[in-house]
């Protein structure tokens, strides 16, 4: 494997962010490889190496992430949530939602209204930081954990 080139650190985190603003946008390997200016196998091998999961892993995690925090935050359907974070339809979204964070957006939703955290400052999103490496361990229909959970 040949090394990563000097940019590629500063071309990361520029992709990420650009990714993070448009959740709702169509972020398919092909999109993200033309924006990174890459060959879309050269960018998923690329992506997996410096964040440790494909890109399509990384889109769901940080959608479903979002959709989390608006979820606990606000007062919007759970359809409007997963069209704003750009899921096609409320039953996929579900799927995503449960691979990742471990329970339905609407359980998900009821445990924050129960803890006291809904639609209060002390809400804490689970940390989806820019270049923080996730483990890539979907088996099934487990969620992809980051190292801090390990």
């Amino acid at each position: 494997m040949s090394p990563i080139a000097p940019e590629a650190p500063e071309r990361l985190d520029h992709l990420l962010r650009f990714l993070h603003s448009q959740l709702a946008a169509d972020l398919s390997n092909a999109v993200l490889a033309r924006r990174a200016a890459m060959g879309e196998s050269a960018f998923i091998r690329w992506f997996k190496e410096h964040t440790g999961a494909t890109p399509a892993i990384y889109v769901q995690q940080a959608r479903a992430h979002h959709a989390a925090q608006l979820l606990a935050l606000t007062d919007r359907t759970i359809e409007q949530i997963a069209a704003d974070c750009g899921f096609p339809n409320r039953y996929y979204f579900t799927r995503v939602f449960r691979r990742h964070l471990g329970a339905g957006p609407a359980e998900y939703r009821k445990r924050q209204v129960r803890a006291g955290v809904r639609g209060t400052s002390r809400y804490i999103l689970p940390s989806l930081l820019i270049r923080q490496k996730l483990t890539p361990s979907l088996h099934g229909r487990r969620r992809v954990r980051c190292q801090s959970e390990i």
